[in-house]
């Protein structure tokens, strides 16, 4: 981290970050939709198998239209929850500006 003097020497300013992880583990999610990859793919992750590297490398390949809606779906929801936090973060970084 720069020192304060010459931080403003600079004209820098802090950065504020807002990080909101997934309310649920996406390789839970990517569970239900591994059946659904070819099974040469599903072979090389395990068998079709529910662990987690497996989901989690299935997570990576998953454009399967439900499985991107369900990740939307859970995005959507993760903000509805969080939204004071979120328009907060907002509003007190308009002000920065």
């Amino acid at each position: 981290a720069l020192p304060e003097d010459e931080r403003q020497k600079r004209g820098l300013k802090p950065l504020e970050i807002l990080v909101i992880s997934p309310s649920q583990p996406i390789n839970d999610i990517a569970r239900h939709y591994v059946d659904r990859l070819p099974l040469p793919l599903r072979r090389a992750l395990g068998g079709g198998s529910t662990e987690d590297t497996s989901a989690s490398l299935a997570s990576y390949l998953l454009f399967d239209p439900d499985f991107c809606k369900a990740l939307i779906r859970l995005g959507y929801e993760d903000a509805k929850a969080h939204a004071k936090m979120l328009d907060n973060f907002i509003t007190c970084n308009e002000d920065s500006v």
